[in-house]
């Protein structure tokens, strides 16, 4: 069974899609090692955001000033695609740190020229909501 995404954004150009290597996938490992990886902006991500053991994907939405922002979307057990608004709208921003045993995902922004926000988020695996956990604000050196 084959699923399809579809959707615009006001800032990207279709051809940044034309390149399907510019992809990390943390299920094969396709990229994640590379030396580029935490300097590139992926058109998209595989990864497991919900804790379920199924792909789930991050595509690219908007680039700009330090921030490289996605759209989220988790896999059903009918192997459809939904797009997570939670992640999508407050998270944003691919996740620096995958937390599988915590449930939790850790972002790193920066604020401007001396700080870095920090934000964790957790999944609550009982009523599957996304709540923030913790913020905090780390000096850049």
């Amino acid at each position: 069974m084959i699923d399809s995404i579809g959707y615009s954004s006001l800032f990207l150009y279709r051809i940044i899609f034309d390149n399907c290597e510019n992809g990390a996938s943390f299920i094969t490992g396709k990229n994640i090692n590379s030396e580029l990886f935490h300097d590139l902006e992926f058109q998209f991500i595989i990864a497991d955001f919900n804790f379920d053991h199924q792909e789930d994907l991050a595509i690219i939405s908007d680039c700009g000033n330090a921030i490289t922002s996605y759209n989220f979307y988790i896999q059903d057990s009918n192997r459809k695609f939904k797009r997570d608004t939670f992640l999508t709208d407050s998270v944003r921003t691919f996740p620096k740190t995958i937390n599988e045993i915590d449930k939790t995902l850790l972002t790193l922004l920066t604020a401007g020229c001396c700080e870095m926000g920090e934000h964790i988020y957790r999944l609550d695996s009982k009523t599957n909501i996304w709540r923030q956990i913790s913020h905090r604000w780390i000096p850049v050196k």
